[in-house]
């Protein structure tokens, strides 16, 4: 497939992109591979870019008392970036690919000039913003207003995919619980 479909397979979903627009994000958008491991965007540090995952695997995660708190996993079709770079600022959160990774790299800066010139550009920033402000909010929810037995049941019936391609600390980490503690709610359920 080519960059001008693949961008329109993930924006389309949003809202029919014009040629116009179309045409201006694939001027800012090129491929990228990363390996497993690789973390493009850094805690405390600016970044350019922003990705969305053709095939692979990626989390958020950042540094607490020196242990990683992981915020969210992001897997094909899905973007891997954070709003502190959108808005030119210093992340606040790593991102690390967690397996090989072939992705569409945007430049932000670019795409963020480009949504003041194109309505189509500003009101598919808005959907984006939008589909994160929701995901925002559902997060919040499953973790202050459940049980660690709710928000793992969570996982299996909503997310079940993270359990077949994320090891069992960062899962730990994500749902906010120590390994141990996933291992007894696992031998719970499994009983």
């Amino acid at each position: 497939m080519e960059i001008n479909q693949l961008i329109e397979k993930y924006f389309g979903s949003y809202l029919p992109l014009n040629n116009d627009a179309l045409q201006t994000i694939s001027e800012i958008t090129d491929f990228i591979t990363f390996k497993k491991g690789e973390q493009p965007i850094q805690e405390g540090q600016r970044h350019n870019f922003t990705y969305v995952i053709l095939k692979g695997a990626a989390r958020s995660f950042y540094l607490k008392n020196g242990i990683e708190v992981t915020n969210w996993f992001t897997f094909e079709n899905e973007s891997a970036g954070t709003l502190q770079n959108y808005r030119g600022l210093p992340s606040r959160e790593t991102i690390e690919f967690i397996e090989d990774s072939d992705c569409l790299r945007f430049n932000i800066h670019k795409f963020r000039e480009r949504q003041y010139q194109d309505l189509t550009i500003s009101n598919l920033v808005g959907h984006l913003l939008e589909e994160h402000a929701i995901f925002c909010e559902n997060r919040l929810r499953l973790l202050q207003f459940n049980e660690g037995m709710e928000r793992y049941r969570y996982i299996l019936e909503f997310e079940p995919e993270i359990l077949q391609r994320v090891s069992l600390t960062y899962l730990a980490s994500y749902l906010g619980m120590t390994r141990e503690t996933l291992s007894r709610l696992r031998k719970k359920i499994a009983k």
